[in-house]
C-alpha cells in the first residue's frame, strides 16, 4: 500500500505534467483527514493511557483545551502529560511546564500551517484570537478555516481550535505587526 498525507492534491505534487495527467491516479482513493469528534478525542486520551497504567482521564478537559481535536496535536499533548506524570510520580501535572514542553514540540507544526495560509486567513485567525469581529470582506474565509478545523463554533462564539494555537497566533500576529505592520492594528501598533 502507498499512503501519503498532504494538504495538496496528489496530482499537484507530481514533478511531471504527463504523470499528473496519466490514468495511474484512478487507482488511488482519497480520505480527507479531519479533527476528531469530541467523543473520539476523549477515547484517544482515556483508552491508551489507562492500558499503560497512567490514566489521563482526570486530565481530559485540560488536554483537549490545550490541543484541540486534531489527532496529531492530541497525541503530542497526551505524550507530554503522560511523560510528566511518569517522570514526577505521585505529583499532579504542572500545566505551565506541560504547556511549555508541548509548545516546543508543536511550534513547528503550527508554523507550517501559519506559513501556508494567505494574509486573509491569518488576519481572520488573529482577529478571532483577540476577540474582534472578522472584517466583512473576509467573512468568506472563515468557511474554509472552519471546514479545515482551525476555527470552531462554541457557546462563546467563534474561537480558534485550541488555547495553544490561539497563543501561537497571537505571538505570530504580534511579531508580524512589529515587523511589517501587517497585523499591527490588532494590537494598537501602526505599521
Amino acid at each position: 500500500a502507498y499512503v501519503t498525507s498532504s494538504s495538496e492534491d496528489l496530482q499537484q505534487m507530481c514533478y511531471d505534467k504527463d504523470i499528473a495527467d496519466s490514468p495511474f491516479f484512478n487507482i488511488f482513493g482519497k480520505l480527507p483527514l479531519r479533527p476528531f469528534t469530541r467523543e473520539e478525542a476523549v477515547d484517544l486520551v482515556v483508552r491508551a493511557s489507562a492500558f499503560e497504567g497512567v490514566p489521563l482521564e482526570p486530565h481530559t478537559a485540560e488536554i483537549i483545551e490545550l490541543a484541540g481535536l486534531f489527532p496529531l496535536y492530541l497525541q503530542i499533548a497526551c505524550s507530554t502529560v503522560f511523560e510528566f506524570l511518569v517522570d514526577n510520580e505521585g505529583a499532579g501535572p504542572n500545566w505551565d511546564d506541560i504547556r511549555k514542553t508541548y509548545m516546543d514540540e508543536v511550534d513547528q507544526h503550527y508554523r507550517f500551517v501559519w506559513d501556508r495560509m494567505d494574509e486573509a486567513g491569518r488576519g481572520n485567525l488573529a482577529r478571532v484570537a483577540v476577540g474582534k469581529p472578522v472584517n466583512k470582506e473576509h467573512a468568506f474565509v472563515n468557511e474554509e478555516l472552519e471546514r479545515r478545523g482551525y476555527l470552531v463554533q462554541s457557546d462563546k462564539g467563534l474561537q480558534l481550535f485550541s488555547s495553544s494555537f490561539r497563543d501561537f497566533v497571537l505571538r505570530e500576529a504580534g511579531d508580524s505587526g512589529k515587523k511589517r505592520g501587517l497585523l499591527g492594528s490588532f494590537f494598537g501598533r501602526k505599521g
